[in-house]
């Protein structure tokens, strides 16, 4: 109605334009509902409620693609329609990201119930993600990418591997576990990997795509840099300390009996682990493909608005 134009096609909408104070409302509608789906800190209380009522299934879907969408959109939408708006914007979602950073790592650090516990962690990737995206540079841009495809393979896995051991223990409160090592080495080897798969181990993807984006922050802002490094840090500990209570210790209330993987379950998460790993080992055999794009876009975007700073 207010261009004229009838047609959802990105390279038509992203010539049009419209004047600063139209363009402000609609990047604002834009960018509120992808800050409720990513979720930026302050949008996020339908998150951690959502991870932890949903069937497994579903929490698979919603962490390993549906929340992706919200910094995908964040891409794709807010620098393809609304590049010079988004400059308004920029600084104060780079404050919610960072503040993000922090807030998702800290209640995932405290939290007791494990599909609470990578809700948060989700939340602090994502919200580095979304600072990636908005730090404008290929290192940003590309990491940001490439830790969209990685991250939702990890997801994918450690929500899986909840999802198992939800089915032997009816419990998935940390305080009830410990002792998988001991009685079922296969599932404590695969549980072990996706979490630090999440932590950003070196030799899986999530390692390349967050040392880009830290990178990317780095050039951006010294100080940027510094907290968005706080993002593997932070991981680190929630995560060691999470697998120090419940794969290895003592036996847990719920763990006495833990019937390890069968080989179905193993065929369904072997695929995930070697994705993780080529990504992370060999990420030239997929940075190229979407290389291009990135630096065409980053040119249009640069010529237009002349960078975020």
């Amino acid at each position: 109605e207010t261009t004229g134009i009838w047609s959802f096609a990105i390279n038509d909408l992203s010539g049009l334009d419209f004047n600063p104070q139209t363009s402000i409302w609609l990047a604002a509608g834009f960018l509120l509902a992808f800050a409720i789906k990513i979720p930026l800190v302050g949008f996020h209380t339908w998150m951690a409620p959502a991870y932890v009522s949903s069937p497994t299934p579903a929490v698979v879907i919603l962490s390993a693609i549906m929340a992706k969408l919200g910094v995908y959109g964040l891409w794709r939408f807010g620098y393809g329609l609304f590049e010079t708006t988004l400059v308004y914007y920029a600084p104060t979602i780079v404050v919610l990201a960072i503040i993000g950073l922090i807030f998702y790592a800290v209640h995932a650090i405290m939290e007791p119930n494990l599909r609470r516990m990578f809700a948060y962690s989700s939340g602090s990737h994502l919200s580095l993600i979304a600072l990636g995206i908005i730090v404008t540079n290929i290192y940003g841009w590309g990491g940001s990418l490439y830790f969209i495809a990685t991250h939702a393979l990890a997801s994918a896995g450690i929500f899986l591997m909840i999802g198992l051991l939800y089915k032997r223990t009816k419990s998935v409160t940390i305080d009830d576990l410990g002792g998988i090592a001991t009685l079922a080495p296969r599932f404590a080897f695969f549980f072990v990997f996706f979490s630090l798969s999440i932590a950003g181990l070196p030799g899986t993807g999530g390692f390349v795509a967050e040392l880009l984006i830290i990178i990317g922050a780095f050039k951006a802002n010294i100080w940027i840099g510094a907290l968005a490094a706080t993002t593997m840090i932070s991981a680190m500990l929630y995560i060691f300390w999470m697998l120090q209570r419940t794969v290895f210790g003592p036996v847990g209330s719920h763990t006495k009996v833990f019937e390890d993987l069968d080989m179905r379950e193993m065929g369904m998460l072997i695929p995930l682990v070697l994705l993780l790993l080529i990504t992370g080992i060999a990420p030239s055999l997929f940075i190229p493909y979407f290389e291009p794009q990135i630096v065409s876009s980053l040119g249009e975007v640069m010529h237009t608005i002349g960078g975020v700073q």
